[in-house]
């Protein structure tokens, strides 16, 4: 006796376009053309957008910042470095490359991203107290709804 076996077949969907949350103006196409090297980021950006991490950065961290005359807030150029880790880049030399990229600056809704002398005098205003707030960011309980974390794997 002969066994038959049908394969089922699955249909697969793809992303032809999506509208961002995070930024209206920006819409999401994949219609196989390339824009940026990073455009993953946007759907990255798109998730802390929706996980309501501005809010949660600005709820958890009191950077301090006497600046005087300055284009980015802490908020904005913490943000960027959390981006720039995510893709990759671990040398803050990296940010100079990301000014000139049109993509992450539309979905970030900044004329110009930081430069790498910020992202330097970024970490020189960080003080040791500073780090308990960067806990508290991690450790809030949207990321814990959002993320599977094993805790013996992780660790501050």
């Amino acid at each position: 006796m002969k066994t038959i076996t049908k394969a089922r077949l699955h249909t697969i969907s793809t992303l032809t376009s999506l509208s961002l949350q995070c930024n209206t103006n920006v819409t999401v196409t994949a219609d196989g053309g390339q824009l940026s090297n990073d455009a993953g980021l946007v759907l990255f950006q798109e998730f802390l957008h929706r996980i309501n991490f501005r809010q949660l950065a600005n709820q958890c961290l009191k950077l301090p910042d006497q600046r005087r005359f300055w284009k980015a807030s802490m908020i904005d150029i913490f943000l960027e470095k959390l981006l720039l880790d995510v893709a990759g880049y671990l040398h803050d030399s990296s940010a100079n490359d990301w000014q000139r990229d049109p993509v992450l600056a539309a979905t970030l809704g900044s004329s110009r991203l930081v430069s790498q002398p910020s992202l330097s005098r970024f970490f020189k205003r960080l003080e040791d107290a500073d780090l308990d707030d960067f806990r508290k960011l991690i450790w809030q309980p949207p990321w814990l709804s959002v993320l599977v974390v094993n805790p013996a794997s992780c660790w501050i």
